[in-house]
């Protein structure tokens, strides 16, 4: 093999490794922005009446 192959072979591996660290980023944030939501409507939920949960919970 000559040099400018396996330079290629590199670059592309490193800017495999860029994009799959990018995603995990992205996945990350989403993941804590669903936490972030769940949170925020199980504190709706239990500010609404306990006698109006079953409506509020549909």
């Amino acid at each position: 093999m000559t040099p400018a192959p396996v330079e290629l072979a590199v670059d592309i591996r490193k800017e495999i490794a860029h994009r799959n660290g990018e995603a995990d980023d992205l996945r990350l944030r989403a993941v804590e922005r669903a936490g972030i939501d769940a949170g925020l409507a199980q504190r709706r939920f239990m500010l609404v009446d306990p006698n109006n949960r079953l409506v509020a919970a549909t």
